[in-house]
């Protein structure tokens, strides 16, 4: 083992430990790799369609199932009919001639005084059965004639212009399908971010920032305490951050857009709208979070470990006029508005309008958006100009804002969406449409169905053949009812 020709004998003889597996990993890999890839090898899933299913819950599962009908059912289907029909006018002509003989053959005198012939009991039961029946089935004609319906309509292939009229016509009812059921954002959607101007701005412009080391080094020397002593750390550091922000909201936008959108209907302009907003709400919270979590782990490691800064600002090293072999370097802490950078690295203290302390990123997160907006404040000289203050009208920071607000926002002042629904619709290829709507007869199409109905019962040769059987019928009758007249004349004569 390398390990052991650094370790004393005694300790190396302490432990017995094995190696790692060559076969695993490249010996010549590097711990950055490895921390770049965040100590994962590889990722294993395992995908249980079991336990989906129940956490899915479905209530309902519905299918469609095309058949015709088998021509037994068909010719069961009308003699069925045919039947109905026929006893339904059997029963009106027993009516009409039951009226028929009592109105011919009911009533008779008998010693001057009129008499009224009453059948029995049945008789008149049965009458009763029979005006009910009929009653009952002139109802349920009238009834048919003017019911309403559900009618379901099924479009195949529809246009966006078609979706959308039916979308406003049928909003309630109508539903399509796709045929892709999973879409990829990136495909209809666009997510531009807009950064507050200050990332735009010369004051993250490497001419900006040499202008300021070369003011540092033309002129006296400025106190550590003076904010242009730390302004080019501070200034880098700002466009550090500005490039680390937009960096992490363009990965964010990647991921989201990367995603898919699952849904086995065509969503509406306005549910997908929705549905995208939303998808944007959650990046606004999860991206901030995220980086807030990063960035304070950075700061809380550099202020932790006393870190000495690059411009000496947290602590000034005293050098001895003579330096002797095994002396010591001496190292005080500076003090900011009364708080010592050896007690706390978020020190700070005004200077010009601006923050310094014992780290320049500290004094820099404290330091206000009010400055940038001073021609005064920022360069006295008018080399570059101060921000436009207009623009604070359409912002969403004001002037008193600090830097760290800005940050905690990840310098964002709001996303633009640029959603193509046609575009949606072209990847959702949607199959079909169907919608539903209650068919409610007026009083026109109520007679004119009953006059059709009328019709087929003449056309099929039911209607004339029952009224000639009542005639037959009736006629009949007549010449039985005579014959009874002569024989009761005959028995009172």
């Amino acid at each position: 083992m390398e390990l052991d020709q650094y370790m004393d004998e005694p300790r190396a003889q302490a432990f017995d430990f094995t190696p790692l597996n060559s076969t695993v990993n490249s010996p010549d890999e590097t711990f950055g790799s490895i921390i770049n890839n965040m100590m994962i090898d590889s990722w294993s899933s395992n995908v249980s369609f079991t336990s989906y299913y129940h956490a899915c819950a479905p209530s309902t599962c519905t299918f469609e199932n095309k058949h015709r009908m088998n021509i037994f059912l068909l010719v069961t289907t009308i003699v069925s009919i045919f039947g109905g029909l026929s006893l339904g006018l059997k029963v009106c002509m027993k009516i009409i001639l039951e009226i028929w003989e009592k109105v011919m053959n009911g009533c008779h005198h008998t010693n001057s005084i009129r008499s009224c012939v009453i059948h029995d009991e049945r008789q008149l039961t049965s009458r009763l059965n029979s005006l009910l029946l009929a009653i009952t089935l002139c109802c349920l004609f009238v009834n048919s004639a003017f019911k309403s319906r559900l009618i379901t309509v099924q479009i195949l292939k529809p246009s966006l212009t078609t979706y959308e009229d039916l979308l406003q016509s049928y909003a309630d009812t109508v539903q399509c399908s796709c045929s892709q059921i999973s879409i990829q954002y990136e495909s209809f959607v666009t997510i531009v971010p807009h950064f507050h101007q200050i990332c735009s701005s010369d004051f993250v412009s490497n001419e900006w920032i040499n202008y300021i080391q070369n003011r540092l080094n033309s002129t006296e020397p400025y106190d550590i305490d003076d904010w242009y002593y730390s302004a080019d750390a501070q200034f880098q550091l700002l466009a550090s951050i500005c490039q680390l922000t937009q960096e992490t909201v363009s990965s964010a936008i990647e991921r989201l857009t990367a995603n898919y959108l699952i849904n086995i209907e065509l969503l509406s302009r306005a549910l997908l709208t929705k549905r995208i907003r939303m998808s944007i709400d959650q990046l606004q919270i999860i991206s901030p979070n995220t980086f807030r979590r990063t960035f304070f782990l950075i700061r809380e490691f550099v202020g932790t470990n006393m870190l000495l800064s690059g411009p000496s600002t947290n602590w000034v090293i005293n050098i001895p006029h003579e330096i002797v072999e095994g002396g010591t370097v001496n190292m005080k802490p500076l003090t900011y508005n009364g708080c010592s950078c050896e007690q706390s690295s978020q020190c700070v203290e005004s200077s010009r309008g601006m923050f310094v302390g014992c780290y320049a990123l500290e004094a820099l997160l404290k330091s206000k958006l009010a400055c940038f907006y001073d021609q005064q404040c920022i360069d006295t000289s008018q080399v570059f100009q101060a921000m436009d203050s207009s623009s604070l009208l359409s912002s969403r920071f004001d002037s008193n804002s600090t830097i760290e607000s800005l940050v905690a926002q990840l310098m964002i002042e709001e996303y633009t969406r640029n959603l193509s629904y046609e575009k949606y619709l072209e990847q959702c290829a949607a199959s079909s449409c169907t919608y539903s709507y209650v068919l409610k007869r007026d009083m026109i199409v109520g007679i004119t169905y009953l006059l059709g109905l009328c019709y087929v019962l003449i056309a099929g040769g039911i209607l004339p053949i029952s009224i000639m059987l009542i005639c037959v019928l009736g006629v009949r009758r007549s010449i039985q009812l005579k014959r009874e007249r002569r024989r009761r004349l005959a028995l009172n004569t």
